[in-house]
């Protein structure tokens, strides 16, 4: 039943197997923390003898989101092994090219391309032309699971256009999909209007 998890960098290693049947978990986050700020609040612990609250914790600097694809046991292996020594987008990206599935791989591309923190010309052009090449296909599949998440990370890319939208709007009718289909709607009159 694990969603969300924040892993603090006092964690030196995590096992590919942490997170086996975590089947509702999207990924991790990893927490950063200001070193010199959490030396001195140490330092000044000691010659405290009221410590609040304050100086036992240090500041948050830095929390990173990691989307990680599931394979049939939970979180993907290999992208949990990034997460374990110094992590770095570089490196995520090119997981990307690994044996994983189809699915996983359109999730991975829209989340770098709505998270697009350090992401180089290469990857984003090899984020977009998976999507362009496998769109239609996987546009449908998540009108036809009403997958509202999904579609409106399609639409915030421009994927869903005016050569799309109608044949989309009927798949949602026909499946009884009514969330995507009032997302489809809505999009194709805010957004596509004009150009129809």
């Amino acid at each position: 039943n694990l969603r969300e998890i924040e892993i603090p960098d006092s964690i030196q290693e995590i096992s590919e197997t942490a997170f086996e049947n975590c089947m509702h978990l999207k990924g991790i986050t990893i927490v950063t923390y200001d070193k010199t700020e959490k030396r001195n609040r140490l330092l000044s612990d000691l010659f405290s003898s009221s410590v609040n609250y304050e100086k036992k914790y240090p500041q948050i600097t830095d929390k990173k989101f990691i989307y990680i694809p599931k394979d049939k046991n939970g979180l993907d292996a290999s992208f949990i092994n990034i997460c374990n020594s110094e992590f770095s987008w570089k490196r995520y990206d090119s997981l990307f090219m690994n044996r994983i599935s189809a699915f996983s791989k359109v999730k991975i591309a829209l989340f770098r391309l709505g998270e697009p923190t350090e992401l180089s010309e290469d990857a984003k052009n090899m984020y977009e032309s998976y999507l362009n090449a496998n769109c239609i296909e996987f546009i449908e599949h998540y009108v036809k699971t009403d997958n509202l998440e999904i579609l409106m990370k399609f639409g915030n890319l421009g994927l869903i256009n005016c050569y799309n939208i109608n044949d989309l709007i009927i798949t949602a009718q026909i499946t009884g999909s009514n969330n995507a289909l009032l997302y489809l709607v809505s999009y194709k009159y805010k957004k596509l209007n004009d150009q129809m």
